[in-house]
């Protein structure tokens, strides 16, 4: 018996210890930097012996501090999606920038999170700095816009001397330009139906200044 019990402990305990329950992030650090393409992909791989249950994966934030964002451009399956030993999914990271805000040192980082079956982790995103737009200091509400959270139209007042036209660029939550129009006079009206809910960033560039603002459609 005790010979028995023996082969028993011996034999089950390595294959225990040996039974691994991650995913693997590759790369687990993305970077962002001059020259490099704007969008990055990440693998997920279980190269262990068990089924993992990936169950969620954070789709963007935005904005991130310092006036940047990244989102999931793409995924390869839907959530929750079980990964089999030796299998692997993948997702393509993208980035926006629009302000900068303030000066920044180093990178600009932010994390990722991955929900499996075997908990969370973590894929880190760095940003080089260089790569959000440096503009001059506007004065403090160079324009406003009108309603907001806007509705099928929406009025942008320019709330300075109108010394010469302006631009209207708008931005949708992933810094993608979406339309543009001049300003030629105090208050501009712009139809906004056709623009799906979220959010915002309306640019007007004047002269030698640009400001930003975020405008909201919650309808």
């Amino acid at each position: 018996m005790k010979t028995f019990c023996l082969f028993i402990v011996t034999t089950i305990l390595p294959l225990f210890l040996y039974s691994q329950t991650d995913l693997t992030i590759a790369p687990d650090s993305v970077y962002f930097v001059w020259g490099s393409p704007w969008k990055a992909t990440v693998t997920v791989s279980n190269n262990t012996n068990q089924p993992v249950n990936l169950l969620q994966v954070q789709s963007q934030c935005a904005p991130c501090q310092g006036g940047w964002g990244w989102w999931v451009d793409s995924i390869s399956v839907t959530t929750p999606h079980f990964i089999y030993p030796g299998q692997s999914i993948s997702l393509i990271l993208g980035y926006w920038t629009i302000v900068k805000d303030e000066s920044q040192i180093n990178f600009l980082h932010d994390s990722m999170y991955i929900v499996s079956s075997v908990g969370n982790q973590y894929c880190h995103i760095f940003l080089d700095p260089s790569l959000i737009s440096s503009i001059n200091e506007p004065p403090k509400k160079s324009f406003s816009v009108f309603p907001n959270p806007i509705a099928s139209r929406v009025t942008v007042r320019l709330n300075d001397n109108l010394n010469e036209p302006g631009l209207l660029s708008i931005y949708n939550s992933k810094g993608i330009k979406i339309t543009e129009s001049e300003l030629f006079s105090e208050d501009t009206e712009i139809a906004t139906a056709d623009l799906p809910k979220g959010m915002y960033l309306f640019k007007v560039t004047k002269g030698n200044f640009s400001a930003v603002q975020k405008v909201y459609k919650t309808y």
